[in-house]
């Protein structure tokens, strides 16, 4: 998919906007006082099965220190993106929807 995009970037200028941010090539920091959009992510806590002897049992209800680290992980996170750029005129500054 992606591949299909990258021949309409300099034709359409909204297009590569985004294309240089979603590749990094446009300067951003987090401010959670000062941003364009938050950004809600998604855990990606793993809490695997296992074969022990006979029995297959989960990782957390035998190593209660991967517990901890699996609730520690699934908490949610927000990171509140400010990006630095010059062409950042696509959204007003008070659209945060």
């Amino acid at each position: 998919m992606l591949n299909k995009i990258q021949p309409y970037l300099k034709k359409d200028a909204k297009l590569d906007f985004f294309w240089e941010r979603m590749n990094n090539k446009k300067p951003f920091k987090e401010d959670q006082n000062n941003y364009d959009k938050p950004v809600c992510l998604k855990s990606r806590a793993v809490d695997p099965l296992f074969l022990d002897s006979a029995t297959i049992k989960r990782l957390s209800n035998v190593k209660k220190d991967w517990l901890n680290i699996i609730i520690e992980n699934l908490k949610p996170v927000t990171r509140f993106i400010k990006f630095n750029d010059e062409t950042n005129c696509l959204h007003s500054s008070t659209d945060r929807t």
